[in-house]
Protein backbone atom coordinates (compact mmCIF):
# COMPACT_ATOMS: atom_id res chain seq x y z
CA UNK A 1 0.00 0.00 0.00
CA UNK A 2 3.80 6.38 -3.76
CA UNK A 3 4.28 8.69 -6.68
CA UNK A 4 3.29 9.97 -8.00
CA UNK A 5 4.98 8.25 -5.46
CA UNK A 6 7.67 5.92 -6.62
CA UNK A 7 8.46 7.99 -9.35
CA UNK A 8 11.43 8.19 -11.99
CA UNK A 9 11.52 7.92 -15.55
CA UNK A 10 8.53 5.93 -16.77
CA UNK A 11 6.40 5.93 -19.55
CA UNK A 12 5.41 9.20 -21.90
CA UNK A 13 2.38 8.96 -20.20
CA UNK A 14 3.37 9.62 -16.80
CA UNK A 15 5.88 11.97 -18.02
CA UNK A 16 2.92 13.94 -19.46
CA UNK A 17 1.41 13.59 -16.46
CA UNK A 18 4.52 14.53 -13.68
CA UNK A 19 4.95 17.77 -15.64
CA UNK A 20 1.23 18.91 -15.92
CA UNK A 21 0.78 18.05 -11.71
CA UNK A 22 4.13 20.38 -10.86
CA UNK A 23 6.79 17.00 -10.42
CA UNK A 24 4.91 15.00 -8.93
CA UNK A 25 6.96 12.17 -8.82
CA UNK A 26 10.03 13.98 -8.88
CA UNK A 27 12.04 15.73 -5.64
CA UNK A 28 13.40 19.14 -5.94
CA UNK A 29 16.46 18.87 -3.79
CA UNK A 30 17.49 17.34 -0.81
CA UNK A 31 16.47 17.92 2.79
CA UNK A 32 19.75 17.82 5.15
CA UNK A 33 18.54 16.79 8.94
CA UNK A 34 20.23 15.47 11.91
CA UNK A 35 20.05 11.98 12.71
CA UNK A 36 21.07 9.50 15.47
CA UNK A 37 20.29 6.86 12.74
CA UNK A 38 23.02 4.27 11.51
CA UNK A 39 22.94 2.95 7.49
CA UNK A 40 26.36 0.31 6.63
CA UNK A 41 28.02 0.32 3.65
CA UNK A 42 27.05 2.08 0.09
CA UNK A 43 24.20 0.05 -1.24
CA UNK A 44 25.07 -3.29 -3.31
CA UNK A 45 23.22 -3.52 -6.67
CA UNK A 46 20.15 -5.90 -6.98
CA UNK A 47 18.88 -7.61 -9.90
CA UNK A 48 16.94 -4.84 -10.24
CA UNK A 49 19.33 -1.57 -11.22
CA UNK A 50 16.48 0.88 -11.16
CA UNK A 51 12.96 1.00 -9.07
CA UNK A 52 11.31 -0.71 -6.41
CA UNK A 53 7.96 0.71 -5.98
CA UNK A 54 5.85 -1.01 -3.67
CA UNK A 55 6.37 -3.50 -0.68
CA UNK A 56 3.90 -5.62 1.39
CA UNK A 57 4.88 -7.57 4.77
CA UNK A 58 2.58 -9.69 6.22
CA UNK A 59 4.50 -10.35 9.17
CA UNK A 60 8.46 -9.71 9.99
CA UNK A 61 9.35 -12.84 7.59
CA UNK A 62 7.47 -12.63 4.50
CA UNK A 63 7.46 -9.78 2.17
CA UNK A 64 6.98 -8.92 -1.40
CA UNK A 65 8.29 -5.69 -3.37
CA UNK A 66 7.90 -4.83 -7.29
CA UNK A 67 8.82 -2.78 -9.54
CA UNK A 68 9.82 -1.50 -12.91
CA UNK A 69 9.29 -3.48 -16.13
CA UNK A 70 6.95 -5.78 -13.72
CA UNK A 71 10.37 -6.48 -11.28
CA UNK A 72 9.27 -8.72 -8.21
CA UNK A 73 11.12 -10.18 -5.37
CA UNK A 74 10.17 -12.10 -2.27
CA UNK A 75 11.73 -12.89 1.02
CA UNK A 76 10.43 -15.42 3.42
CA UNK A 77 13.22 -14.87 6.13
CA UNK A 78 13.05 -11.42 7.03
CA UNK A 79 14.93 -10.25 3.77
CA UNK A 80 18.25 -12.45 4.81
CA UNK A 81 17.26 -13.82 1.34
CA UNK A 82 15.58 -12.24 -1.45
CA UNK A 83 14.90 -13.77 -4.50
CA UNK A 84 13.11 -12.60 -7.62
CA UNK A 85 9.82 -14.14 -9.11
CA UNK A 86 8.67 -13.78 -12.59
CA UNK A 87 5.70 -11.94 -12.73
CA UNK A 88 5.05 -12.52 -16.31
CA UNK A 89 4.74 -9.08 -17.41
CA UNK A 90 7.32 -6.25 -18.16
CA UNK A 91 5.10 -2.53 -17.56
CA UNK A 92 6.10 -0.95 -14.06
CA UNK A 93 4.39 -2.09 -11.01
CA UNK A 94 3.46 0.68 -8.45
CA UNK A 95 1.86 -1.52 -5.73
CA UNK A 96 1.49 -4.74 -4.16
CA UNK A 97 -0.91 -6.14 -1.18
CA UNK A 98 -1.29 -9.66 -0.08
CA UNK A 99 -4.35 -10.84 1.81
CA UNK A 100 -2.45 -14.11 2.98
CA UNK A 101 1.04 -16.20 2.46
CA UNK A 102 -0.88 -17.17 -0.46
CA UNK A 103 -2.64 -14.60 -1.93
CA UNK A 104 -1.61 -11.39 -3.45
CA UNK A 105 -1.87 -8.43 -6.03
CA UNK A 106 -0.03 -6.27 -7.65
CA UNK A 107 -1.13 -3.06 -9.83
CA UNK A 108 0.43 -0.87 -12.42
CA UNK A 109 0.86 1.04 -15.80
CA UNK A 110 -1.98 0.37 -18.33
CA UNK A 111 -4.47 -0.84 -16.04
CA UNK A 112 -2.26 -3.38 -15.36
CA UNK A 113 -3.49 -6.42 -12.43
CA UNK A 114 -1.87 -9.19 -11.54
CA UNK A 115 -2.39 -12.08 -8.68
CA UNK A 116 -0.97 -14.72 -7.16
CA UNK A 117 -2.70 -17.27 -5.12
CA UNK A 118 0.82 -19.78 -4.06
CA UNK A 119 2.78 -17.15 -2.75
CA UNK A 120 4.59 -15.55 -5.75
CA UNK A 121 5.80 -18.82 -7.42
CA UNK A 122 3.74 -17.66 -10.51
CA UNK A 123 1.68 -14.72 -11.10
CA UNK A 124 -0.89 -14.43 -13.69
CA UNK A 125 -2.76 -11.64 -14.95
CA UNK A 126 -6.43 -10.23 -14.37
CA UNK A 127 -8.76 -8.83 -16.39
CA UNK A 128 -8.89 -5.01 -15.91
CA UNK A 129 -11.31 -2.51 -17.25
CA UNK A 130 -9.40 0.35 -17.84
CA UNK A 131 -5.64 1.75 -19.39
CA UNK A 132 -5.30 4.24 -16.98
CA UNK A 133 -1.90 3.97 -14.74
CA UNK A 134 -2.80 2.00 -11.34
CA UNK A 135 -1.37 3.17 -7.75
CA UNK A 136 -2.30 1.89 -4.81
CA UNK A 137 -4.45 -1.82 -3.93
CA UNK A 138 -6.12 -2.83 -0.67
CA UNK A 139 -7.47 -6.14 0.35
CA UNK A 140 -9.59 -6.87 3.39
CA UNK A 141 -9.55 -10.52 2.43
CA UNK A 142 -8.85 -12.86 -0.11
CA UNK A 143 -12.23 -11.81 -1.76
CA UNK A 144 -12.88 -8.17 -1.44
CA UNK A 145 -10.71 -5.45 -3.03
CA UNK A 146 -9.83 -2.45 -4.54
CA UNK A 147 -7.51 -0.77 -6.81
CA UNK A 148 -7.17 3.15 -7.14
CA UNK A 149 -5.52 5.21 -9.72
CA UNK A 150 -5.21 8.10 -12.25
CA UNK A 151 -8.28 9.16 -14.10
CA UNK A 152 -10.44 9.09 -10.64
CA UNK A 153 -10.14 5.45 -11.08
CA UNK A 154 -11.41 3.06 -8.47
CA UNK A 155 -12.07 -0.68 -9.13
CA UNK A 156 -13.57 -3.09 -6.67
CA UNK A 157 -14.07 -7.06 -6.62
CA UNK A 158 -15.96 -9.41 -4.48
CA UNK A 159 -14.33 -12.13 -5.97
CA UNK A 160 -10.54 -12.03 -5.94
CA UNK A 161 -10.35 -10.02 -8.46
CA UNK A 162 -11.92 -12.42 -11.03
CA UNK A 163 -14.12 -9.81 -11.80
CA UNK A 164 -13.20 -5.84 -11.54
CA UNK A 165 -16.33 -2.80 -11.57
CA UNK A 166 -15.61 0.24 -11.72
CA UNK A 167 -16.33 2.22 -9.16
CA UNK A 168 -19.05 4.78 -10.74
CA UNK A 169 -19.91 6.70 -7.76
CA UNK A 170 -16.36 7.65 -7.29
CA UNK A 171 -15.91 9.12 -10.24
CA UNK A 172 -19.13 11.52 -10.05
CA UNK A 173 -17.56 12.53 -7.31
CA UNK A 174 -14.00 14.01 -8.11
CA UNK A 175 -15.34 14.96 -11.82
CA UNK A 176 -16.12 17.95 -10.48
CA UNK A 177 -12.66 18.99 -9.69
CA UNK A 178 -11.04 18.07 -13.04
CA UNK A 179 -8.48 20.34 -14.19
CA UNK A 180 -6.84 19.44 -17.08
CA UNK A 181 -7.05 15.77 -16.05
CA UNK A 182 -9.53 14.05 -13.70
CA UNK A 183 -8.13 13.31 -10.11
CA UNK A 184 -6.28 10.78 -9.42
CA UNK A 185 -6.44 8.66 -6.33
CA UNK A 186 -2.64 7.03 -5.50
CA UNK A 187 -3.57 5.27 -2.52
CA UNK A 188 -6.12 3.51 -0.50
CA UNK A 189 -6.45 1.46 3.05
CA UNK A 190 -8.91 0.24 5.42
CA UNK A 191 -8.56 -0.54 8.99
CA UNK A 192 -11.27 -3.38 9.03
CA UNK A 193 -14.07 -4.49 6.69
CA UNK A 194 -16.31 -1.31 6.81
CA UNK A 195 -13.85 1.79 7.32
CA UNK A 196 -11.07 3.00 4.51
CA UNK A 197 -9.88 6.02 3.30
CA UNK A 198 -8.14 6.87 -0.31
CA UNK A 199 -6.04 9.91 -1.18
CA UNK A 200 -4.69 12.08 -4.07
CA UNK A 201 -4.34 14.84 -5.67
CA UNK A 202 -5.31 17.73 -5.71
CA UNK A 203 -5.51 17.61 -1.81
CA UNK A 204 -8.49 14.77 -1.98
CA UNK A 205 -9.13 12.55 0.72
CA UNK A 206 -12.31 9.81 0.43
CA UNK A 207 -13.78 7.77 3.06
CA UNK A 208 -16.63 5.10 3.44
CA UNK A 209 -17.85 3.45 6.50
CA UNK A 210 -19.93 1.01 4.63
CA UNK A 211 -17.35 -1.42 2.92
CA UNK A 212 -16.62 0.78 0.05
CA UNK A 213 -20.22 0.98 -1.18
CA UNK A 214 -20.29 5.27 -0.94
CA UNK A 215 -17.60 7.39 -0.37
CA UNK A 216 -17.48 11.27 0.84
CA UNK A 217 -15.36 13.61 1.19
CA UNK A 218 -12.95 14.60 4.02
CA UNK A 219 -11.23 18.17 4.28
CA UNK A 220 -7.54 17.89 3.89
CA UNK A 221 -7.02 21.62 4.11
CA UNK A 222 -4.49 21.39 1.01
CA UNK A 223 -4.57 21.03 -2.30
CA UNK A 224 -1.08 19.25 -2.57
CA UNK A 225 -0.30 15.58 -4.12
CA UNK A 226 -1.37 13.23 -1.26
CA UNK A 227 0.69 10.48 -1.91
CA UNK A 228 -0.06 7.75 1.18
CA UNK A 229 -2.81 7.14 3.84
CA UNK A 230 -2.34 4.84 6.67
CA UNK A 231 -4.22 3.81 9.88
CA UNK A 232 -3.81 2.21 13.12
CA UNK A 233 -7.09 2.00 13.81
CA UNK A 234 -10.77 3.50 13.01
CA UNK A 235 -9.45 6.86 14.94
CA UNK A 236 -5.62 7.52 14.52
CA UNK A 237 -4.16 8.23 10.71
CA UNK A 238 -1.56 9.70 9.08
CA UNK A 239 -1.39 10.99 5.39
CA UNK A 240 1.99 11.89 3.33
CA UNK A 241 1.79 14.48 0.69
CA UNK A 242 4.40 16.48 -2.00
CA UNK A 243 6.03 19.57 -0.18
CA UNK A 244 6.72 17.54 3.37
CA UNK A 245 3.01 17.28 3.96
CA UNK A 246 1.94 15.66 6.78
CA UNK A 247 -1.64 15.26 8.08
CA UNK A 248 -2.98 14.27 11.16
CA UNK A 249 -6.24 12.55 12.80
CA UNK A 250 -7.37 11.28 16.18
CA UNK A 251 -10.85 11.66 15.10
CA UNK A 252 -11.29 9.20 12.19
CA UNK A 253 -10.85 12.20 9.28
CA UNK A 254 -13.40 14.21 10.80
CA UNK A 255 -10.55 16.46 11.08
CA UNK A 256 -7.22 16.74 9.85
CA UNK A 257 -4.26 18.65 11.00
CA UNK A 258 -1.11 19.97 9.45
CA UNK A 259 2.08 18.58 11.06
CA UNK A 260 5.71 19.97 10.94
CA UNK A 261 7.87 17.33 8.98
CA UNK A 262 11.01 19.18 8.94
CA UNK A 263 11.21 18.97 4.77
CA UNK A 264 9.81 20.91 1.84
CA UNK A 265 10.80 17.61 -0.14
CA UNK A 266 7.93 15.18 -1.48
CA UNK A 267 7.23 12.63 1.14
CA UNK A 268 6.30 9.64 -0.39
CA UNK A 269 4.76 6.87 1.75
CA UNK A 270 3.84 6.83 5.66
CA UNK A 271 3.29 3.98 7.82
CA UNK A 272 2.02 3.58 11.82
CA UNK A 273 2.20 0.33 12.73
CA UNK A 274 1.29 1.41 16.36
CA UNK A 275 0.12 4.68 18.09
CA UNK A 276 3.22 6.17 18.82
CA UNK A 277 5.98 5.29 16.11
CA UNK A 278 5.27 6.62 12.47
CA UNK A 279 7.95 6.24 9.54
CA UNK A 280 7.91 8.47 6.35
CA UNK A 281 10.20 8.31 3.28
CA UNK A 282 11.49 10.88 0.44
CA UNK A 283 14.90 11.53 -1.29
CA UNK A 284 18.04 10.29 0.71
CA UNK A 285 15.84 10.03 3.91
CA UNK A 286 14.03 8.42 6.35
CA UNK A 287 12.00 10.02 8.81
CA UNK A 288 10.35 8.42 12.08
CA UNK A 289 7.93 10.12 14.44
CA UNK A 290 7.79 8.25 18.18
CA UNK A 291 5.17 11.04 18.86
CA UNK A 292 2.24 9.63 16.88
CA UNK A 293 3.55 11.70 13.77
CA UNK A 294 3.34 14.88 15.66
CA UNK A 295 6.98 15.67 15.26
CA UNK A 296 9.58 13.95 12.83
CA UNK A 297 13.29 13.75 13.14
CA UNK A 298 15.25 12.65 9.90
CA UNK A 299 17.09 8.90 10.09
CA UNK A 300 19.61 10.29 7.62
CA UNK A 301 20.99 7.52 5.03
CA UNK A 302 23.04 9.46 2.31
CA UNK A 303 22.37 7.33 -0.11
CA UNK A 304 21.51 9.59 -3.17
CA UNK A 305 18.75 8.64 -4.21
CA UNK A 306 14.67 8.09 -3.69
CA UNK A 307 12.80 5.71 -1.28
CA UNK A 308 10.13 5.30 -2.81
CA UNK A 309 8.03 2.98 -0.17
CA UNK A 310 8.21 0.92 2.73
CA UNK A 311 6.88 -1.47 5.12
CA UNK A 312 6.43 -1.74 9.14
CA UNK A 313 4.65 -4.73 10.28
CA UNK A 314 5.18 -3.67 13.92
CA UNK A 315 7.65 -0.89 15.52
CA UNK A 316 10.91 -3.00 15.23
CA UNK A 317 11.35 -4.59 11.88
CA UNK A 318 10.75 -2.69 8.86
CA UNK A 319 12.05 -2.59 5.15
CA UNK A 320 12.47 0.71 2.66
CA UNK A 321 13.17 -0.08 -0.98
CA UNK A 322 13.68 2.36 -3.99
CA UNK A 323 16.25 3.58 -6.75
CA UNK A 324 18.49 1.19 -7.78
CA UNK A 325 16.53 -2.33 -6.35
CA UNK A 326 17.98 -1.19 -2.68
CA UNK A 327 16.36 -2.82 -0.11
CA UNK A 328 16.91 -1.48 3.41
CA UNK A 329 16.29 -3.43 6.82
CA UNK A 330 15.98 -2.58 10.45
CA UNK A 331 15.19 -4.70 13.30
CA UNK A 332 15.68 -1.92 15.98
CA UNK A 333 12.84 0.67 15.13
CA UNK A 334 15.20 2.41 12.88
CA UNK A 335 18.55 3.13 14.91
CA UNK A 336 20.14 1.47 12.06
CA UNK A 337 19.58 0.67 8.49
CA UNK A 338 21.54 -2.22 6.49
CA UNK A 339 21.16 -3.12 3.08
CA UNK A 340 19.45 -6.51 2.06
CA UNK A 341 20.46 -6.93 -1.61
CA UNK A 342 18.02 -9.26 -3.98
CA UNK A 343 19.75 -12.06 -5.68
CA UNK A 344 18.88 -13.71 -9.03
CA UNK A 345 17.26 -16.77 -9.16
CA UNK A 346 17.68 -17.73 -12.30
CA UNK A 347 14.94 -20.85 -12.05
CA UNK A 348 12.15 -18.64 -11.14
CA UNK A 349 12.66 -15.85 -13.56
CA UNK A 350 13.61 -17.93 -16.77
Amino acid sequence: MLPFHRKKRLSSIVAVWMLIACGLWLGCGRDQGASDAIVSDEPTLSIFTSSLFGVDFIDRDKGWAVGKLGGVVHTDDGGKNWWAEKSGIDVHLFDVCFADAQSGWAVGDMGSIIHTGDGGESWNPQKSITEHILRGVAFTDKSRGWIVGDGATMLTTEDGGKEWKLHEGVKAILSPRKQLFLPALLDITFVDEKRGWAVGYPGIILYTADGGETWAYQESGTEAVLNCVSFVDGLHGLIAGNGGVILRTEDGGVTWVSQESGVTIDLLRVVAPDLRNAWAVTYGSILHSGDGGQSWVAQESEVGHWFYTLAFPDAAHGWAVGDFGVIYHTSDGGKQWTVQPAKFSAEKVL
